[in-house]
């Protein structure tokens, strides 16, 4: 099996600094990676909260951006099940 690598590997230190270019290139790779990692974490709020809590796609982005961010959830929970899901999405989110 060929070994796939997500994330550039870098240099060492005792080589020399590469191109702009191929910096440039790996700045790119990895803002792509995290904004998909961001991507798929907001959504799995967002669509627990849509389909779990039903919460309107406006709400549900607020708060899962909200607990995403650390801020906490701004609409109250009413069911037991979508509490459960909060808490859940707080710790997967950190």
């Amino acid at each position: 099996m060929k070994n796939v690598r997500i994330l550039p590997v870098f240099e060492h230190r005792s080589q020399p600094i590469v191109p702009l270019s191929i910096f440039l290139a790996r700045l790119l790779k990895s803002t792509a990676v995290a904004v998909v990692v961001v991507a798929v974490a907001l959504s799995v709020g967002v669509l627990g909260y849509h389909y779990i809590e039903g919460l309107s796609w406006m709400d549900t982005f607020l708060n899962a951006s909200m607990i995403l961010g650390g801020m906490g959830p701004v609409n109250e929970l009413h069911s037991n099940t979508g509490k459960t899901f909060a808490g859940s999405y707080a710790l997967f989110s950190g």
